[in-house]
């Protein structure tokens, strides 16, 4: 059953950076950001702020998506 959930998580993520991929504008509002961010040290240390609250909430997602999975 845990190979499954792994799979699955995994598959979820390739799904995810696929769709991500997709988004032309999502990768250009990226770059842009990127840009803007080495040029600007105050809105770089916002924006890194985020990017670590966005990584921790998709981390908490799956942790609370496995304890479904697998219990215990």
């Amino acid at each position: 059953m845990l190979w499954v959930a792994s799979e699955q998580a995994r598959q979820a993520g390739a799904d995810f950076v696929r769709s991500i991929g997709e988004a032309e504008e999502f990768e250009r509002l990226f770059f842009e950001f990127a840009a803007h961010a080495a040029r600007n040290e105050d809105f770089r240390e916002e924006l890194v702020t985020r990017y670590r609250a966005l990584r921790q909430r998709i981390a908490e997602a799956y942790r609370r998506r496995m304890d479904r999975i697998e219990p215990g």
